[in-house]
């Protein structure tokens, strides 16, 4: 059976052909959009160049591509590769490149005119990631200016485009574009959607009143699903794919289900986007034995999962988002949208009749946003500021965005950048600034890497940013006892921790339960290393020799970086007693039990991340002891001497 996208395979390749043709293609889950519109491009010669096929998200760019080119019938990276952050498999022949919007994003700045390119897809568009909204503008732009010849597809699985096809009829000067709307319909087999409301919470060991965890929940559901497909499991071995919020769920799911005696015969695999591409793989991969994939959202688009008979739902998922008023990420575990539910339920009937246990009552579903918030209403703007402003765009919010972004997230944006250094007397952004763009990193981190240069400490400043980036290499149980073992005497920052544990995760290959029993999270150990021998490859690139980590003696030089990069971070204890602490700007926070900067009398945090757990706290996240005179040295004109009487 073919997909069902190739039925408008003729007005598709029509339209495509057209000169600076622009394409407008709504279809569902299960069409085949995501493989079958490059490969009718592929199959069909109608494309002059490459074809590069824009995804929100890695798993799905390596996934699809891996996919292409099983079809193609040749090796990943030959006519069909993938471009993801530091992993790339293409050559100068590929001819179809599944992306990420962060590449995309790095690619229009090192060849602004995209030589060899002659379209460019947006896949999975309804997901409104900031990056995806600002790669499709600057394309947009090119089209307008130096690549009339330049061909844009925008796909969206869901019907609400937020008046996309208007936004694609417009140029920048207002002038209107011919924009070519295509409809596909899915593939889709009857799903029975189930809802189970909350169970009233039960008596705890401490006889409070506890809610059921989810694990629980979920392995019953499993359990019922299993008794079901006893019926009639036929020919090939039945998968019940399973969505959680977060990884700490997956692993608490993973260890329920694998101890239970009712999923014996059943293997459990996780499915997020930190895992290797040979774990993820194995999540997804063929196989003959019954198999449970316990998922984060990463699962809901683009990858598709054999043999899903029934689908799990939680209904939750972690958020990241960023609060502007008091300058904190926040990783709360929210309520997914009507949409996002439709998307997961979906996975259930790709292949045949299926079935969806929502754990939350119909009531409550109905109260749920219709769609997800667009990404440029929630994360922080720094990044995407600095690179529009070293791309000439000076006046952000009136860019031609399709939704504008909040005044006052810009504004603290470029308060932030401004603090940096990224602009000068007039306002125009300095020669600091375009250097600073010119990092794939949140300009912090590039202040980091180029304050690092002056004190010769480039390969501990990367690994920092790779710890930032990776969230740290210990887990999240790990003791006090744990962490303090990987200190030493002199220790000035968090950081010398997490290296001497990653030196030791390596010691062992990773091995998870060898890591877990010194606190240390094997997987994002070895993450990180990997992250920083990437960032110390593009240092060199800029002509920045990294060398070898050496903490010991270069502490003073490294802090000096840290407070370059994250000066507005500075904070104080409340007092001996308590780890509150006060920053500037007025921000609160806790810090680690186990910091080495908690007798401080000044400290700086390169992190302030309010997580919600059993209880909300924001955690000051790898901090770093500093000397008054560090600061005066590096901020004097935000010091004040004066002298008061308090009564």
């Amino acid at each position: 059976m073919g997909l069902p996208v190739e039925q408008i395979r003729t007005d598709l390749l029509v339209a495509y052909r057209r000169p600076s043709a622009r394409l407008l293609l709504r279809a569902p889950t299960g069409s085949g959009k995501s493989t079958g519109v490059p490969l009718m491009l592929l199959e069909e010669k109608a494309a002059s160049g490459r074809i590069l096929v824009v995804q929100p998200r890695r798993i799905a760019a390596r996934m699809l591509a891996e996919f292409v080119s099983r079809k193609v019938g040749g090796r990943v990276g030959d006519k069909v590769g993938y471009a993801v952050r530091f992993d790339s498999k293409y050559k100068e022949s590929t001819r179809v490149i599944y992306l990420t919007d962060g590449v995309l994003q790095r690619w229009l700045r090192e060849d602004p005119e995209l030589a060899g390119v002659d379209g460019i897809i947006f896949d999975e568009f309804h997901e409104r990631r900031l990056t995806s909204d600002l790669v499709l503008a600057r394309t947009l732009d090119l089209q307008e200016d130096a690549r009339p010849d330049l061909k844009v597809m925008v796909m969206s699985a869901t019907l609400e485009t937020g008046g996309l096809a208007e936004y694609l009829g417009k140029d920048q000067s207002g002038g209107e574009r011919e924009v070519e709307c295509l409809e596909a319909g899915g593939r889709m087999f009857p799903v029975e959607v189930e809802y189970r409301a909350e169970p009233p919470p039960k008596r705890g060991r401490r006889g409070q009143l506890e809610a059921v965890p989810v694990w629980d929940r979920v392995a019953q559901a499993c359990r019922e699903e299993m008794e079901l497909m006893k019926v009639d499991v036929g020919s090939s071995a039945p998968r019940i794919l399973v969505f959680l919020p977060g990884t700490y769920e997956i692993r608490k799911t993973q260890t329920h289900l694998e101890n239970s005696s009712f999923a014996k015969g059943w293997e459990v695999k996780p499915l997020y986007s930190a895992l290797s591409p040979q774990q993820q793989w194995e999540a997804v991969g063929e196989g003959d034995v019954p198999r449970i994939v316990l998922a984060t959202n990463v699962a809901e688009t683009s990858i598709t999962i054999d043999g899903i008979r029934a689908v799990i739902d939680a209904g939750l998922a972690r958020m990241a988002e960023f609060d502007v008023g008091r300058g904190v990420d926040t990783l709360m575990i929210k309520k997914i949208s009507q949409a996002s539910a439709d998307q997961r339920a979906g996975r259930a009937g790709r292949t045949g009749p299926g079935r969806c246990i929502r754990l939350w009552s119909a009531a409550d579903h109905g109260k749920r946003l219709e769609f997800e918030k667009p990404e440029i209403h929630r994360v922080d703007l720094a990044e995407m500021s600095l690179y529009l402003h070293a791309a000439g765009v000076n006046d952000v919010p009136s860019y031609r965005w399709l939704t504008p972004p909040h005044a006052d997230a810009v504004t603290r944006a470029e308060d932030l950048l401004g603090s940096l250094g990224a602009f000068d007397e007039d306002g125009e952004i300095s020669s600091l600034g375009k250097e600073l763009a010119v990092f794939p990193l949140h300009p912090q981190q590039a202040r980091l890497l180029i304050a690092a240069l002056e004190g010769d400490c480039v390969a501990e400043a990367c690994f920092a940013a790779a710890v930032i980036q990776s969230g740290g290499v210990f887990a999240r149980a790990a003791t006090r006892a744990q962490r303090e073992k990987f200190q030493e005497e002199g220790d000035v920052s968090d950081f010398e921790a997490d290296w001497r544990a990653c030196e030791m995760a390596g010691r062992v290959r990773f091995d998870a339960s060898a890591c877990r029993s010194h606190g240390v999270h094997g997987a994002q150990a070895r993450e990180c290393l990997r992250v920083w021998k990437q960032l110390c490859d593009l240092a060199k690139r800029r002509h920045m020799n990294p060398g070898g980590v050496t903490f010991a003696s270069r502490r003073v030089e490294f802090a000096k970086a840290l407070l370059a990069a994250f000066g507005n971070q500075v904070g104080v204890r409340m007092g001996t007693g308590t780890l509150s602490c006060r920053l500037v700007g007025g921000k609160r926070g806790k810090m680690n039990e186990a910091s080495v900067a908690r007798k401080a009398d000044l400290f700086l945090a390169t992190g302030l991340t309010e997580v919600q757990g059993r209880e909300t706290v924001v955690h000051l996240e790898h901090c770093c002891r500093i000397e008054r005179s560090w600061l005066q040295e590096a901020r004097p004109d935000e010091f004040i001497e004066e002298e008061s009487a308090r009564y």
